[in-house]
């Protein structure tokens, strides 16, 4: 009998069409909805280039921003930056030159550079960054270049471009294509910019997304990368594997440039010394705290000294009297002039470059922006010439030129040029 029932419980639940899982549920559907916001800013960014050839730029030339600025060592930074969502929710994009050294932290880059975390849109507050430190360069999408600060670093507005394009990459598999700001960046160094080869490059991005309508706007999306050895800068799929766990991609090392030494002198104006009237076989009074001059350098510098010898008369009828450059009792009795000259030793001046203050410290070394471009006082030094005779013009005024120079004192900090910058005085 039991069996009977069973087979007819059965059968009445296929009569009527049900299993027995069913029997008791009822069908619930929900739907979900996100608003997805738009991808933080994606950078890709390479090399710096020098300007007139193109090519990579590993040591950079500061320059003085005096007169015609297009004289200036001009090198370019092309940057592109994309985004999933609309171009014009870009607030800014900077990009920052500077000495690793003085910045080794995103903490210390913010605070050299501007476009923190804090205050991503916001440059250093004037007097800018300190330009023997870092150069910050900007673009807004109301399409204005421009240098942050107060300082001689210069970029070329005129030159400078920018240009939005589409580019597809593929990341994980999945293939988009972004909308991109592509901005080439041509700048000129100002003559602070210390004498190292630690320099590298940071670019940040800064945009807002579209708020879902109805709501107020969310919060700004910052992203910073910086230059490095494996090229991880110049690609997004690699920054992506960096990012992996584990990482797939190595994008650990800076990039590194130097920049030259860079001497010169605040002012081109001659200077005169007037040594009086001298017998022969006599000296002048000894000519004191005569100006050696205000100099700039952005490494340690070497103060050098050279002289020509004495003339009068022009032409055919030109008489000289050369220089006697070992020892001043050499002129006695003999057609010879010294200009005996005290710096950091007395020497005899000649046509040879001779070293006459070395090691004095670099001009770039100000704690501020505007103490960092400011010149450095020479110590100042003293004179005396003597005469022996011979002189063809007597009773007359005889004349030469002393030039002084500046030079790299420190070959061991920084690539140097080699180059001797000289300015004259009589």
């Amino acid at each position: 009998m039991f069996r009977q029932l069973v087979g007819l419980v059965l059968l009445a639940l296929v009569a009527f069409g049900m299993s027995p899982a069913q029997a008791n549920i009822d069908q619930n559907n929900e739907d979900n909805d996100a608003y997805l916001f738009e991808s933080p800013p994606i950078i890709e960014f390479g090399a710096i280039t020098a300007s007139d050839t193109g090519n990579r730029a590993n040591t950079l030339q500061p320059t003085f921003a005096i007169g015609d600025q297009s004289t200036r060592e001009f090198y370019n930074l092309e940057v592109d930056v994309m985004t999933s969502g609309e171009l014009d929710n870009f607030d800014v994009i900077s990009a920052c030159f500077f000495t690793s050294s003085a910045a080794s932290r995103a903490s210390e880059r913010d605070s050299l550079c501007g476009y923190g975390d804090g205050s991503p849109t916001s440059p250093v507050a004037n007097p800018g960054p300190n330009p023997s430190k870092a150069l910050s360069m900007a673009w807004t999408t109301d399409g204005t270049f421009r240098i942050d600060g107060t300082n001689s670093h210069y970029l070329d507005t005129g030159a400078s471009t920018h240009q939005t394009l589409s580019i597809v990459r593929t990341v994980n598999g999945t293939t988009r294509t972004f909308d991109a700001h592509r901005l080439n960046f041509r700048f000129a160094l100002s003559h602070a910019a210390v004498n190292t080869s630690d320099w590298t490059v940071r670019v940040v991005a800064v945009s807002t997304p579209t708020p879902k309508p109805g709501e107020s706007a969310p919060a700004k999306q910052r992203t910073e990368v910086l230059l490095d050895t494996e090229r991880c800068s110049e690609s997004y799929v690699s920054q992506v594997a960096f990012r992996a766990d584990p990482p797939t991609a190595n994008c650990g090392t800076p990039d590194l440039f130097g920049v030259n030494f860079f001497g010169g002198f605040s002012s081109s104006t001659n200077r005169s010394v007037d040594y009086g009237s001298i017998n022969e076989n006599s000296s002048s009074d000894p000519q004191v705290d005569l100006s050696t001059g205000k100099y700039y350098a952005n490494d340690s510098a070497t103060l050098t000294i050279k002289a020509n010898d004495f003339t009068a008369g022009v032409g055919a009828d030109q008489d000289t009297i050369p220089l006697e450059t070992d020892f001043v009792t050499g002129v006695t009795d003999r057609k010879k002039l010294a200009l005996e000259c005290d710096g950091d030793n007395t020497l005899l001046l000649s046509g040879e470059v001779q070293n006459f203050f070395a090691d004095r410290p670099l001009s770039s070394q100000g704690d501020t922006a505007a103490d960092a471009e400011e010149p450095e006082d020479a110590p100042d030094h003293s004179c005396t010439l003597h005469y022996g005779f011979g002189a063809v013009y007597a009773n007359s005024t005889y004349s030469n030129e002393v030039q002084i120079g500046i030079k790299d004192a420190n070959l061991d900090n920084g690539p140097s040029n080699e180059k001797i910058e000289v300015i004259p005085f009589e």
